[in-house]
C-alpha cells in the first residue's frame, strides 16, 4: 500500500515539474556474472509486459548456505569520453536486513522500498535454489529523474570478500 502511494506521488511530481514522462527508456543489455564458487547453476533475464521490459528475474542454486549477502547498487552516466561516472545515486544494503539500508540518496531508498515485496521473499540463511521473480524495474520513476543519455546500473552482491553476483543494466533515456 505504502509503495503504491509513493509511486503515485513520484508520477505526479514528474508530471508537474518535468511536464511529461520521457518518451523512451531503452534497455540495451543486461549482463550477469554469478560466482561458480557460490552458484552451481544460475540465470538472469528481463521480462516484458505490454511490449516493454518491466520485470527482472534471477536465480542461483547455492552450493553452500549463506548467512548474509551485501548488495551494492549504483547508477553511472556515460560521458562523451566513453567512461561511466557516478551520479551519486547509490545504495548499500544487506539482503537479510533490507530495512537497514544505507544510501547517499533518498531516491534509491524509495526505489528499494517499492521493490521490497519481491525481495522480502528471500529468507536468511540463503540456501539451495534462491530465486527473485518478476522484480519490478520501476522504469517510470527513472524516466522522470534522469537526463537524456546512456546509463549503467551496477549491482554487486557479495558475501564477506567473495563475490556472488556482478550485474549490469545498460539503458538509454531519450526525449
Amino acid at each position: 500500500m505504502k509503495s503504491s502511494i509513493l509511486a503515485q506521488e513520484i508520477l505526479l511530481i514528474n508530471l508537474l515539474f518535468v511536464g511529461k514522462l520521457r518518451s523512451s527508456l531503452i534497455f540495451n543489455a543486461v549482463t550477469c556474472d554469478f560466482s561458480p564458487k557460490i552458484c552451481s547453476q544460475s540465470f538472469c533475464m528481463l521480462s516484458k509486459a505490454r511490449g516493454n521490459f518491466k520485470y527482472f528475474s534471477a536465480g542461483c542454486n547455492l552450493i553452500n548456505e549463506l548467512n548474509s549477502a551485501e548488495l551494492h547498487i549504483e547508477l553511472l552516466r556515460k560521458y562523451k569520453t566513453g567512461e561511466y561516472r557516478s551520479t551519486n545515486l547509490k545504495l548499500e544494503t544487506n539482503l537479510c536486513k533490507l530495512s537497514d539500508s544505507r544510501g547517499r540518496n533518498g531516491i534509491m531508498m524509495n526505489l528499494l522500498s517499492m521493490t521490497l515485496s519481491s525481495l522480502n521473499k528471500l529468507k536468511c540463511p540463503l540456501k539451495g535454489n534462491t530465486t527473485v521473480s518478476r522484480l519490478p524495474l520501476m522504469t517510470f520513476v527513472v524516466q522522470g529523474l534522469i537526463k537524456d543519455g546512456d546509463y549503467l546500473f551496477k549491482i554487486n552482491a557479495f558475501n564477506e570478500v567473495t563475490y556472488i553476483l556482478h550485474m549490469n543494466f545498460s539503458i538509454t533515456v531519450t526525449s
